[in-house]
């Protein structure tokens, strides 16, 4: 979490250091908004508002949200984002200035491939998912509240071909678009994950085995005892290596509370790897009562969106600039002024009602009611989780009682990134590729998994 709550300092158990110390940082839901068209640099142009709208499957960086704040950070200057952001207008200065007149990049800059799928029962709801790599670990990633996949970009792009990066649009998010897109609760957000991940799994084995994926019975995995602890280095009692690489889950902030309680279910038995990144129970749990005047305070209308990204590295939420021309746009929407006042219904920056502005793709004051149930309960959920795992914290975070005696114990590593905000993986990509690289190669996931895959996590039926 972010020192925007007035968190005191960290005080951590014997930490593992920092790998090595990197220099300073030089159609969506109608209850959202209805999008104009897009033009193709993503520039909201004079001409612009008299397009015909592309269809919600064909454009991939049309939506966006706030960049630091999946209930959980912000940043120190956050405070300034009514001076610095939305209503700054086209003339912003900033250390973004230097890029001003490149065009913005594009997910192909990054990854190899994006679909749309729809893993789960219901035939409405359609994910949107980027992916690289061809072999190696299978390695998921689920982005904090308010971001996109894109958020993961700069790490995908590090890792390289031999690991299999698959990162998707959490439900409410970026291209993803569901029947229901105000459901945050956990337990939703679990079962798209776990869906998700079911679906990429099936698909991998039988690009492998080039046969057809048959889910073995529940009772096909040996039992192991109580309290047995997992390790991945040599196969468990009764259990051969298989051809099949091992699983890693990897989640930030929200996504990493989505992340453990995905891990701590018992659907995945396949599963090695669970990293967390910059969250923390008792620390979510204490920034919760800051989190609304946090997301009232945050810029309502970019003129473009290259003015966000400006805005998010003048306001310090985002430290890396390269990272920020990817994940911003993607976290913003395309529509009319005259179309926020009516869903925020209040009084924005003036302007003419039809001027085109840009937007955020999610009402993060929508998700209020889900905070606490993101957080509560996740270090034991934590500790529970039958993987080796691995918390990567930006240095301005805290260990709680029970993690700091788990620690202790040796039953988690910590990694810090030191000259980083909230959002680790983009203000050091290197940093945490580097964490990441090094977890996979002390564990050796980077071998075929211990045991078979066996998965049972079947698409969850809608409950609506």
């Amino acid at each position: 979490m972010d020192n925007d709550f007035f968190i005191p300092p960290p005080t951590y158990p014997t930490c593992m250091p920092p790998a090595h110390t990197p220099p300073p940082p030089a159609s969506p839901p109608p209850h959202v908004m209805k999008a104009v068209p897009e033009e193709r640099d993503g520039e909201a142009g004079s001409g612009g508002a008299d397009k015909h709208s592309r269809g919600r499957r064909k454009s991939t960086r049309n939506e966006l949200h706030p960049g630091h704040c999946d209930c959980c950070g912000s940043s120190a200057d956050s405070q300034k984002s009514d001076e610095l952001g939305t209503d700054a207008g086209p003339g912003s200065k900033g250390r973004s200035r230097s890029r001003s007149a490149e065009p913005l990049p594009q997910w192909s800059d990054y990854w190899e491939a994006q679909e749309d799928i729809h893993p789960t029962s219901n035939p409405k709801d359609s994910f949107r998912v980027y992916r690289s790599g061809s072999s190696g670990p299978v390695c998921f990633f689920l982005h904090g509240g308010g971001h996109t996949a894109l958020s993961w970009s700069l790490v995908a792009k590090a890792l390289g071909a031999n690991v299999r990066c698959i990162a998707y649009d959490a439900r409410g998010h970026g291209e993803t678009h569901c029947e229901d897109d105000t459901d945050f609760s956990a337990e939703r957000l679990v079962g798209d994950g776990l869906a998700i991940v079911d679906y990429y799994c099936k698909k991998i084995y039988e690009e492998i085995h080039k046969k057809k994926f048959e889910p073995a019975e529940p009772d096909d995995a040996p039992e192991q005892p109580a309290g047995t602890p997992f390790i991945p280095l040599a196969p468990l009692p009764g259990m051969k290596r298989s051809d099949d690489p091992c699983i890693i889950i990897i989640g930030h902030s929200m996504g990493g509370a989505i992340a453990t309680r995905i891990a701590a279910s018992g659907k995945l038995p396949a599963l090695h790897g669970l990293v967390v990144v910059d969250v923390v129970e008792g620390t979510a749990l204490a920034a919760l009562p800051h989190m609304a005047s946090f997301v009232n305070k945050l810029p309502t209308v970019f003129t473009s969106p290259r003015e966000a990204v400006s805005w998010a590295v003048r306001s310090g939420r985002l430290k890396n600039e390269e990272s920020a021309r990817i994940s911003l746009p993607s976290q913003l929407i395309r529509t009319r002024r005259r179309d926020v006042r009516n869903i925020l219904k209040k009084e924005i920056s003036p302007g003419h009602e039809d001027d085109v502005v840009w937007t955020w793709r999610t009402d993060l004051s929508k998700t209020q009611p889900y905070w606490e149930g993101w957080f509560a309960g996740m270090s034991s959920l934590f500790l529970q989780a039958r993987c080796t795992k691995v918390l990567i914290c930006a240095g301005n975070d805290r260990l709680d009682r029970e993690l700091m005696i788990a620690h202790m114990q040796g039953k988690f590593q910590v990694q810090l990134v030191p000259y980083s905000g909230h959002v680790v993986e983009e203000d050091q990509p290197q940093e945490v590729t580097h964490v990441l690289q090094n977890f996979i190669s002390r564990y050796r996931l980077d071998q075929p998994s211990v045991q078979p895959w066996r998965l049972h996590a079947a698409a969850p039926k809608d409950t609506n």
